[in-house]
């Protein structure tokens, strides 16, 4: 098949949903019938009817390319107080490129009815005294190349320092 665009030629067998930007803008791929990237066409929003009414209703495979969703997060360290936390995401598929990641540490003293810290919003987190003996968590949501949100599982209770 053949798309003309602002006067150039693009010869293609397939198209593909390559994904969203950063800013969240989307983008087709034209692939040639050996699964080569002839063309990528940035800003769909500003190409949409014309590929989709005068192009996408006659190809005969569309392939759509799976985004990673994040499934897990992994807390790292022993729960002691002045004793950095790291998170670690696990993706049921390598994400293309960096996923954004958007985090929420927690806190309980029971270990079920859950708090916000204040202020505890990165892939880390060190535990201050009057965290001691109670319990942490972390909540994680991603956008971008990987979708999703999880919860780790609690820390066992925050010890004292050494």
């Amino acid at each position: 098949m053949k798309l003309t665009l602002a006067g150039n030629d693009y010869s293609f067998s397939s198209v593909e949903l390559g994904g969203k930007t950063e800013d969240g803008t989307a983008f087709l791929l034209l692939k040639n019938s050996s699964g080569e990237q002839v063309a990528n066409f940035g800003q769909l929003s500003s190409l949409e009817g014309f590929l989709f009414t005068e192009v996408l209703q006659d190809i005969p495979e569309i392939v759509h390319r799976d985004i990673a969703t994040l499934v897990a997060v992994a807390l790292s360290a022993t729960a002691q107080e002045g004793v950095e936390i790291t998170a670690t995401a696990t993706y049921n598929a390598t994400p293309d490129g960096t996923p954004t990641l958007y985090y929420q540490w927690q806190i309980s003293s029971d270990g079920s009815t859950w708090a916000d810290i204040a202020e505890a919003t990165s892939a880390t987190y060190t535990p201050v005294t009057a965290d001691v003996d109670k319990y942490v968590r972390l909540l994680v949501s991603a956008s971008g190349c990987a979708v999703g949100k999880e919860t780790s599982a609690a820390s066992v209770q925050i010890i004292a320092a050494v």
